[in-house]
């Protein structure tokens, strides 16, 4: 069993997940993992704690909005690890958790932004904020996309700048460095649950655009890379060779 979850863990987590969500998602996986439960299951699931958590936020329940915000976090790496732990997964599973993942995103966006709103009137600043905030958000998931399906992403990583370095710091200790959906959803829970939802949606606008440009400007500097299906059959090809080595080595024991 210890060995079975070892492969089911993911090689590179978010700073958040790696340290804080892996540890209580993969209690909740192993737990539910005998149960007739599917991984599209937890993505509805999931859909659903992200609207809670936006309507306690929007009514002005901001600590427990918060609390349940962090708690989809959680539960958002379940899907995943039940897929790869039971062999259920699909392409249409990806794209659901895909697509949730952007909905519920909004939904917490939405209700953080509210909760000033309805808590003090209409507040065009409130307003104003959301509006960016989600332009904000689906900008910065498909600049990145972009920069990962042309290679560009991956080709930038292995320069010799300091934000290359910083990342391969903590490639090495299987972490993702930057603003990554646990990061942006800790924060984000954070400083709605301290009382501070508008300054914080001000400062998510700020990080996302600032580490969008700066990647943008190291892939810019980078030598060109493989395309993203290149690289993913490459790993395929890896990964099957690592696994015949694996059982090689079970059979001589």
């Amino acid at each position: 069993r210890r060995r079975l979850w070892q492969r089911v863990a993911k090689p590179r987590d978010g700073v958040v997940s790696r340290l804080l969500n892996r540890k209580v998602s993969g209690a909740l996986t192993r737990l539910i993992a005998p149960l007739p439960v599917r991984p599209n299951h937890v993505t509805a699931f999931n859909l659903l704690l992200a609207g809670c958590a936006a309507a306690l936020m929007a009514t002005g329940h901001l600590l427990t909005g918060a609390l349940a915000a962090q708690l989809y976090s959680i539960v958002d790496g379940v899907d995943g690890e039940l897929a790869r732990l039971k062999n259920q997964g699909s392409w249409f599973g990806a794209w659901l958790d895909n697509l949730t993942d952007r909905i519920c995103d909004w939904m917490i966006i939405t209700g953080a932004a509210l909760s000033v709103a309805t808590g003090q009137g209409s507040t065009p600043l409130a307003w104003i904020l959301l509006a960016i905030a989600l332009i904000s958000n689906v900008a910065y998931r498909s600049g990145m996309d972009s920069l990962l399906v042309s290679g560009s992403l991956r080709a930038s990583a292995e320069g010799e700048d300091m934000l290359a370095r910083a990342e391969k710091w903590f490639r090495e200790r299987e972490m993702v460095f930057g603003i990554t959906h646990d990061v942006y959803l800790f924060l984000l829970a954070l400083g709605v649950a301290i009382g501070f939802p508008l300054a914080t949606l001000a400062l998510l606008i700020v990080l996302e655009t600032g580490w969008w440009l700066a990647k943008s400007v190291q892939a810019r500097r980078a030598l060109p890379s493989v395309t993203y299906a290149e690289y993913l059959q490459a790993r395929k090809l890896e990964k099957f060779n690592e696994s015949r080595k694996q059982i090689a080595q079970l059979a001589a024991h």
